[in-house]
């Protein structure tokens, strides 16, 4: 009996243990006082107003380490465009595969993604008949890149000169999920 104790003394021990590491640590986020994930949401970082971080220990009740609060220049000039609603504004079918990309990463989960429409700078959609390798296997695939108005983008090999002030905030150590490594 006392070994039995012991084991399952132990292997609580451990889950314990293992659930402590394994637990996933990030701070809540709040995009003008609305909870996002931010690594879903797409937006101009030259619209942000200030940024404030609350540390605080990791709560499991909410899973959360602290608050970051992210504060507009002017939050009613947001338009969070879902997936559906790209492929609805700029495919038309929504019957067909779509491959989505955002300045040339792929996407592995598009549902989730939400991308400001003043953010998009273009929208490129090619059809997999376009390509000879895929032509005769995925001919209905539409495949979307989406270039933002991003630093990235604009200083890459397409150099294109917007109007503005040219500051950036980066927000770093959050996941990023959507993107491949």
């Amino acid at each position: 009996m006392k070994i039995i104790l012991s084991v399952f003394c132990v292997g609580i021990s451990l889950i314990t243990f293992a659930q402590k590491i394994l637990s996933y640590d990030k701070p809540s986020v709040y995009l003008d006082s609305n909870k996002i994930e931010l690594e879903h949401y797409l937006f101009d970082q030259n619209n942000i107003e200030k940024v404030d971080v609350i540390k605080k220990e990791f709560d499991p009740l909410t899973n959360s380490s602290g608050k970051i609060y992210i504060t507009s220049k002017n939050p009613k000039d947001y338009h969070f465009l879902s997936f559906t609603d790209l492929k609805n504004k700029y495919i038309g079918n929504n019957e067909k595969p779509v491959l989505l990309l955002i300045n040339g990463n792929f996407i592995k989960n598009p549902t989730n993604i939400k991308i400001d429409s003043a953010y998009i700078f273009n929208v490129e959609v090619e059809s997999g008949a376009d390509f000879d390798e895929l032509k005769n296997l995925y001919p209905l695939l539409s495949i979307v890149n989406i270039q933002t108005k991003s630093r990235e983008f604009l200083n890459g090999e397409r150099q294109i000169n917007l109007i503005g002030p040219e500051r950036q905030i980066i927000l770093n150590g959050l996941p990023n999920n959507s993107f491949p490594e």
